[in-house]
């Protein structure tokens, strides 16, 4: 399936992010939806396709946020998984 154009619509994206790292896609991911598919596409299209030089800096901060919001939700995790004790993460008593 091709999705297009591509989108680059900083404040389409910016909402996007913001409803991915909220947790809303995350019943449309597990449903395999069209928005979670949409929302998948021009996000990975943007951040890895994408070379406006002008657009660099916003696929940047775009790949931080999720790369982030990825690291939260893997220590929370790794926390339910050790019983909470917060001395896993940071390796001393």
């Amino acid at each position: 399936m091709k999705l297009g154009p591509l989108q680059d619509n900083e404040g389409i994206l910016e909402a996007y992010v913001k409803a991915w790292v909220s947790g809303a896609l995350d019943r449309a991911a597990t449903r395999g939806s069209m928005a979670f598919t949409l929302v998948l596409h021009h996000l990975s299209s943007f951040i890895f396709l994408f070379h406006a030089n002008d657009k660099i800096t916003l696929g940047n901060k775009l790949a931080k946020s999720l790369l982030r919001d990825y690291s939260k939700k893997q220590r929370h995790e790794v926390l339910n998984f050790s019983g909470g004790r917060i001395t896993y993460w940071f390796g001393s008593d």
